[in-house]
């Protein structure tokens, strides 16, 4: 009887350790996958094309993806390469303050070489760090000028035609009048 007992004890522990076993195995996978999720999401900064970065409350760069670090790069003088831990161009803390300061979203553009960049401050207040979210924008910038020349072409025509001009609208709303000279 007390042999029957302590192997159905023996039984009942090993099944007890076969169940935990399991247990330790799905919680192992769940551990694995959870930290894939992670190091995928943690690569999307680093990943993103345009330039991501953050500074923290002390100006110094905590965070560049390599869009950023040439921006930074081409901000620098000397021809420094930025790195974390670094204080960051001056134009840079000032728009980071502006945005602590300010306890809100801040939005400037920068000219780097031949490019314009919109780049966008968000104050996270809570962490003692700004993130800047930056866009090239030097497509439009020239697309906005040449609309610009356009309208200055457009409108020397108008002014020395020696006919008279109105132009209306698509309503049918007098848009301009020039008499004829």
């Amino acid at each position: 009887m007390e042999l029957e007992e302590n192997t159905e004890q023996k039984v009942d522990i090993f099944q007890q350790a076969i169940g935990l076993a399991k247990e330790n195995h799905r919680l192992a996978q769940e551990k694995e996958e959870a930290e894939e999720r992670v190091a995928s999401q943690a690569k999307f900064p680093s990943e993103n094309p345009n330039p991501v970065l953050r500074i923290g409350n002390d100006k110094c760069l905590l965070y560049a993806n390599a869009p950023a670090l040439s921006l930074l790069n081409n901000k620098l003088l000397n021809g420094e390469t930025a790195k974390t831990g670094d204080q960051v161009p001056f134009e840079f803390q000032k728009m980071a303050s502006h945005a602590f300061s300010s306890q809100s979203i801040q939005q400037s553009e920068i000219k780097v070489g031949m490019q314009t960049f919109h780049l966008q401050w968000a104050p996270i207040l809570s962490e003692g760090y700004v993130n800047v979210y930056g866009r090239d924008i030097t497509k439009r910038k020239k697309t906005e000028q040449a609309l610009k020349e356009s309208e200055t072409r457009a409108q020397e025509v108008l002014n020395h035609a020696a006919c008279g001009i109105i132009t209306i609208d698509e309503h049918g709303v007098l848009d301009s009048f020039k008499p004829a000279t």
